[in-house]
């Protein structure tokens, strides 16, 4: 283990096959599909518990499993805090509670132990209360003095569709406090808006894989048969032919067709559309297979998140698409997150006097300053330029190129 975490994620359950699948256990169902998703292996700690490590998102994580039982949890969470410096609210609890149906997930910091008695042993133990909990519901159909019992029993066929529904919640959950912090994830998880985006993800999806399942890629409006200013940028930045660039909102660009033709050979494409890298990649025939391919949402990234920091980080007409500030956040974190130092970054979208509309959907125009004010302080404008494009109907769409370096 490393001497320190910024997040110590604990999930609370009992050994044994016995138990592997009743509700007492839900915190360890949990945290094995977080763990499945993110292709770690536990191993056995030094004391009572199972742990594995991650970097996420800039972040370390220990995740831990206790196996003395969920009335001695205390025990393992007073190990970690001690050896570990921690504070008590670097703790994450996955836990069950009754008092939600199947299917809800909270979040929350401090309170009692609820009648739970992990909780009950961990407050014991660590002598606070003000570590956090993501509780996880069982439903409550109990009679006076069945308690025990009920938790100890397993889920019934119905209830199973409601506890995937939960499982899934508690692992984006885990992503999101990661990635932006607990205080900040609270009202996102407990007001369900973060759950909400998942079914956004499928809208935007279902409507890009409709535009290029109708419209060949020439009759697009941001086709251009030949990225000739794009090219030229790239060019200027006089990168190695084994950089590492990455094309966001690729579509079904031929600017790789170019890349590779000028012999760049480490080169990823990514898009929220299957349809649109399926097309790519045929157009692409013998040489589809060097280039890496990615179907994820910039704004709200799983698969992103695991790749390589990048030399050149490249989008056209993908920004202007994200209207919501957290949309862009995200994406400018993700950015952040991925270009290397002396990394490059060239965005162009809509300008301010451009087009309100694209592709059926409204968009958010662009300058320089306001891209450069969204990257910070870290990424230097090295040049920009106007330019006006004529799409396939022959309509004007002016453009803002923008091109920096992070230094």
């Amino acid at each position: 283990m490393k001497a320190k975490y910024d997040f110590i994620i604990l999930a609370l359950g009992n050994p044994g096959s016995r138990y592997s699948s009743t509700r007492h256990n839900v915190g360890w169902i949990a945290i094995d599909k977080f763990i499945e998703k993110h292709k770690l292996y536990f191993k056995p700690g030094k004391t009572d518990f199972y742990y594995t490590e991650k970097k996420y998102a800039g972040k370390e994580i220990l995740i831990v499993k206790p196996t003395n039982y969920m009335n001695n949890s205390g025990l393992v969470a007073k190990y970690l805090k001690s050896k570990l410096n921690a504070k008590t609210s670097d703790f994450i609890i996955l836990v069950d509670e009754y008092n939600f149906q199947v299917g809800k997930v909270h979040f929350k910091k401090g309170g009692s132990d609820g009648g739970h008695n992990g909780l009950s042993s961990i407050i014991y133990e660590l002598e606070a209360t003000d570590f956090w909990r993501l509780r996880l519901g069982i439903d409550n159909k109990f009679g006076t003095g069945q308690l025990v019992d009920y938790v100890l029993s397993n889920f019934d066929e119905k209830e199973k569709k409601y506890l995937e529904i939960a499982v899934n919640k508690a692992v984006k959950s885990l992503e999101y406090i990661i990635k932006f912090g607990s205080q900040r994830a609270m009202s996102e998880i407990n007001s369900e808006k973060l759950f909400e985006e998942k079914n956004k993800m499928a809208e935007m999806q279902a409507h890009w894989n409709k535009a290029y399942n109708t419209k060949s890629t020439e009759k697009l409006g941001w086709y251009e048969s030949k990225s000739e200013i794009s090219l030229e940028l790239i060019a200027e930045l006089k990168l190695d032919k084994n950089s590492n660039i990455l094309n966001v909102g690729v579509g079904s660009s031929t600017l790789i067709d170019d890349l590779l033709e000028l012999g760049y050979k480490t080169i990823t494409a990514t898009d929220i559309s299957q349809v649109a890298l399926n097309k790519l990649k045929t157009r692409l025939k013998n040489t589809a297979d060097k280039v890496s391919y990615i179907c994820d949402d910039l704004t709200n990234p799983t698969k992103l998140n695991e790749i390589d920091k990048v030399d050149l980080w490249y989008d056209r007409a993908v920004l202007h698409f994200f209207l919501k500030e957290n949309q862009i956040e995200n994406y400018f974190n993700l950015l952040k997150a991925k270009v290397k130092i002396n990394g490059y970054v060239l965005i162009a979208e809509f300008s301010l006097t451009g087009a309100e509309k694209c592709c059926d959907l409204n968009i958010k125009r662009y300058n320089k300053e306001m891209i450069a004010e969204r990257l910070g302080d870290d990424f230097q404008l090295i040049k920009s330029l106007e330019d006006t494009y004529i799409n396939p109907y022959g309509e004007e769409r002016p453009y803002v190129y923008t091109v920096f370096k992070r230094v």
